[in-house]
């Protein structure tokens, strides 16, 4: 007789894990005031996060089907991750306007430089000076919730195929 695994544990485990990776790339932020050294060491989180995507929609696609959500309750799941990730885009956006634009006046108040260009370069892209915009409570809330509907994305076509498939069996 074979045992049924219970997906819960490993998903409460990436979920430590991940969220481990955002604290670790939250703390390789650089404040305004200083020198930011050599490179970004935020970058390994992201690179550990997109490998630990796929195994995360794994585990939690195994989960969904072992909770066996009827279909409004995996639709009505579905709807609300992405409604979350709609909202948190929205609202990193305004903040990463916001934490630019307070990058250089920190920046220009400290007399380091006033340069735009300058400015420019460390308030964009992957700089140490802006982890705490990738790396928050808001964008782990935002992987989580594309792991949620990549996840009921899989589930949903599955059961669809295999109701097709029964269909055209006769049965």
């Amino acid at each position: 007789m074979k045992k049924q695994v219970n997906f819960l544990v490993p998903f409460v485990q990436l979920l430590v894990i991940c969220g481990l990776l955002f604290i670790f790339g939250n703390l390789m932020q650089t404040m305004p005031k200083q020198i930011s050294g050599n490179g970004n060491l935020g970058v390994v989180s992201i690179l550990a996060l997109v490998i630990l995507f796929p195994f995360s929609v794994y585990v939690c696609v195994r989960l969904l089907i072992q909770l066996r959500i009827r279909p409004r309750g995996l639709s009505l799941l579905g709807v609300g991750a992405v409604l979350d990730l709609c909202f948190g885009y929205l609202y990193q956006l305004q903040s990463y306007s916001n934490y630019k634009e307070f990058v250089k006046e920190q920046v220009i108040s400290s007399g380091r430089t006033s340069d735009e260009m300058y400015i420019d370069s460390i308030t964009s892209g992957f700089s140490s000076y802006m982890n705490s915009q990738f790396f928050n409570v808001n964008t782990f809330i935002m992987f989580g919730s594309s792991v949620l509907v990549a996840s009921v994305l899989i589930v949903w076509i599955s059961r669809r195929i295999v109701c097709t498939e029964v269909n055209e069996e006769g049965f």
